[in-house]
């Protein structure tokens, strides 16, 4: 008899990377590796990407505590992959597993949406429901915080299916001549701010911004960068594979997706010192702290060549 999930991917097709590209290499996976279980990606919601992000906010809140538990009525299994849960579920139902990739917003200001994931978080773990991290760091920092020392705790950590896939099908670049590739972002652990100061210390090299789309293109004194748009799993992969080599800067992250993209299409990277991009790193990942070790890093990925084929542990 095959057993049903749901997995909530409201997102799917309006944020093209974080979250929603984990759950979808997640429904993947699933799909793959279990003929036994039929996987039902709920991503329905026809929306701009451009709306602002308390509409965001709203349906996905609406999506999340009334679409999803009546859903649930008709699925022997829902994972809620946004760091939040269904209230419902989480009270009256053993069906419901929570993923929780970081504990970053919570160290953040006060505001509606923080509360929403703290709340939905801690009735989740009062009731002691299942719960998954997409790292053990991650799942220490949750014992640390008090948080499912009585539930039942899982790995399942990040996929790459979707862009092995996409990597394959590049043959030629869609965006011509030698570039960097930075991946960073908008929300503040993402300090592109202080990756911009640093890209300043490298006059003549051109920069194009990978997961910073409502960042608009501006004249920038010095410096040639470009900020990619949202853009399609297919592109990313294409302007991964054709970079010079990869940037991944960021002040604390849950798990290093960029470096393992990266590493997957055979490029050398540099990237700051944190323990989500030291977990990740292989010989041919040179990490930097300060701007002394930012320069001789650059330095020394200009001149290597990536020689060990990267393997997949994650897949």
């Amino acid at each position: 008899m095959l057993m049903k999930v749901l997995i909530n991917n409201l997102f799917q097709g309006v944020l093209a990377r974080g979250i929603s590209t984990y759950t979808h290499n997640l429904t993947l996976g699933i799909s793959q590796i279990d003929h036994k279980v039929t996987v039902i990606e709920s991503s329905s919601i026809p929306f701009s990407p451009h709306f602002p992000r308390f509409i965001f906010n709203i349906l996905f809140i609406f999506w999340e505590q009334i679409v999803i538990p009546i859903r649930a009525l008709f699925h022997d299994r829902v994972i809620s992959p946004y760091n939040s849960a269904s209230l419902l579920l989480s009270v009256f139902s053993n069906k419901q597993m929570l993923i929780i990739h970081d504990f970053i917003p919570y160290d953040r200001n006060f505001s509606i949406s923080l509360l929403y994931l703290k709340f939905t978080v801690f009735v989740h773990s009062k009731f002691r429901r299942d719960v998954a991290f997409i790292t053990s760091s991650v799942e220490s920092e949750s014992l640390r915080r008090g948080y499912f020392r009585d539930s039942k705790r899982f790995i399942i950590p990040n996929t790459f299916f979707d862009f092995q896939q996409n990597l394959a099908k590049q043959e030629h670049a869609q965006i011509t001549g030698d570039y960097i590739l930075l991946c960073s972002g908008m929300s503040e652990n993402k300090d592109l701010v202080g990756a911009i100061r640093l890209a300043r210390m490298l006059p003549g090299h051109r920069f194009l911004v990978l997961g910073a789309s409502s960042e608009r293109n501006r004249e920038l004194a010095g410096l040639s960068i470009k900020f990619l748009p949202q853009v399609s799993a297919e592109m990313v992969a294409n302007v991964y594979k054709f970079a010079k080599y990869v940037w991944v800067h960021s002040n604390n992250e849950g798990f290093g997706r960029s470096i393992v993209e990266a590493r997957l299409a055979g490029k050398v990277v540099i990237a700051s010192n944190i323990e989500a991009f030291r977990a990740q790193s292989d010989s041919s990942v040179f990490l930097y702290g300060t701007e002394a070790q930012f320069i001789k890093s650059v330095s020394d990925a200009s001149s290597y060549v990536a020689k060990d084929p990267y393997v997949c542990k994650y897949n």
